[in-house]
C-alpha cells in the first residue's frame, strides 16, 4: 500500500497542534485530511472504522488507471 511521507517542515507544526488538541498526531492527520477530502468531494462519508463510502469519486491520484 502507498505510504505517502509528510514533509519535514509539517512535523513541528503538526506536533504543536496534536499536543494543543490532546491527541496523537497520526489521529489529527487523519481528522484533518478526511475533512479536506470532504470539502472537495462532496460524496465522500467517512465512518468510525475509517472506512469510505461508496459515494466517493475517483480521481486521477487516487491510484487507479
Amino acid at each position: 500500500m502507498y505510504s505517502p511521507k509528510v514533509k519535514e517542515d509539517l512535523i513541528p507544526i503538526l506536533y504543536r497542534l496534536a499536543r494543543q488538541e490532546q491527541k496523537p498526531m497520526t489521529a489529527l492527520v487523519d481528522e484533518m485530511l478526511r475533512s479536506e477530502i470532504a470539502q472537495r468531494n462532496g460524496h465522500f462519508k467517512p465512518s468510525s472504522d475509517g472506512t469510505v463510502s461508496k459515494g466517493v469519486k475517483k480521481t486521477a491520484d487516487a491510484g487507479g488507471s
